[in-house]
């Protein structure tokens, strides 16, 4: 594993959502790795910093940042949604199944081709026996010269 994925342990572990089998893992890797063993104390020292603190933030700040973002005209806002958030995954979906019934109704046409070949090499092969049976079963024929010319 990289140690991407052992920083991301280490929140799932600090929030207490690692699993067992991985804490196992996260430990070992933190005693052989330098840089995630860094990592680490940074981030518990970051938490800790945040718990002793505890300053709330002002309620006026919250309307400040919310008043910043721009307005949005109610009035049409779900019929522009739908296109712009909605229509492609629709779209998406619709090709695919689309995609699929064609393909089902491909794969069934080349079975039906797939019988007829089948059947149609079964006749071919009845045909060339009969074929061979009466080829065999022909008497053989003598050919005797016979000369109707007198010069």
């Amino acid at each position: 594993m990289s140690c991407n994925e052992y920083q991301m342990f280490i929140h799932q572990f600090l929030e207490n959502d690692l699993e067992i089998q991985f804490r196992e893992n996260l430990f070992d890797h933190l005693s052989s790795c330098e840089t995630c063993k860094n990592y680490f104390s940074t981030v518990v020292s970051v938490q800790t910093t945040l718990r002793e603190d505890g300053q709330e933030f002002p309620v006026s700040l919250n309307q400040q940042i919310f008043s910043s973002f721009p307005k949005v005209n109610e009035k049409g806002t779900h019929f522009s949604n739908f296109f712009t958030l909605k229509m492609p995954a629709y779209l998406t979906y619709a090709v695919m199944i689309i995609i699929v019934v064609v393909g089902m109704l491909f794969f069934n046409q080349l079975n039906k081709y797939k019988e007829e070949l089948h059947e149609t090499a079964l006749q071919l092969k009845e045909q060339k026996q009969t074929i061979e049976m009466l080829y065999h079963a022909m008497p053989t024929i003598e050919v005797h010269p016979v000369s109707t010319n007198n010069l």
